[in-house]
């Protein structure tokens, strides 16, 4: 734990990261299956409706909606960082099959997350996703990965660019506070 920071996984929610801490902060939120940070997959050609609570096809690192989590096929310490392998279940499998159980997707999630020498409060996530069906699945923007944060982050900041580590400049956005 660097200068009193850290992150951490539960493996019982596919390994997704759900704690990145700083001094006992921490700014993950774990809510539900859907939220922490993590890869949630989406399809161009599949049906979405958030108000109607309907969503097909939707691959999620640490879990469905029921909370049931995502099985966690591997997991091991190396040398500089931490691997998991995941087989992400749909986030609502009643919308896509005929159960209302643990539906997995037809995809696999690798992760690797380490410790970013010489900057004591950064983590590197490098992720490989590989997909295991056989029908194609239409572009789109994917959550990959999703950050959900608690109340206590006023803003993110994120670099986007194509030459990381550079200093070159980040995007800041202030948070919006989530009402009723």
């Amino acid at each position: 734990r660097p200068s009193g920071s850290s992150a951490a996984c539960r493996r019982s929610w596919g390994g997704a990261i759900t704690e990145a801490s700083l001094n006992g902060v921490d700014y993950v939120n774990n809510d539900d299956p859907g939220r922490q940070i993590q890869v949630s997959l989406w399809d161009g050609n599949a049906r979405y409706d958030e108000d109607a609570g309907f969503w097909q096809w939707n691959p999620v690192e640490a879990g469905d909606h029921f909370y049931h989590g995502s099985p966690l096929l591997e997991a091991r310490l190396e040398a500089t960082s931490v691997y998991t392998r995941t087989q992400p279940i749909h986030w609502a499998p009643e919308n896509i099959s005929d159960g209302f159980g643990p539906l997995p997707g037809d995809a696999l999630v690798e992760k690797w997350v380490a410790a970013v020498p010489g900057h004591h409060r950064a983590f590197k996530v490098h992720y490989r996703i590989t997909h295991t069906g056989a029908d194609a699945h239409a572009n789109m923007l994917q959550e990959l990965p999703v950050m959900y944060v608690n109340p206590n982050v006023p803003f993110v900041v994120s670099y986007q660019g194509q030459s990381p580590w550079t200093n070159a400049a980040l995007n800041r956005w202030q948070m919006t506070p989530i009402c009723c």
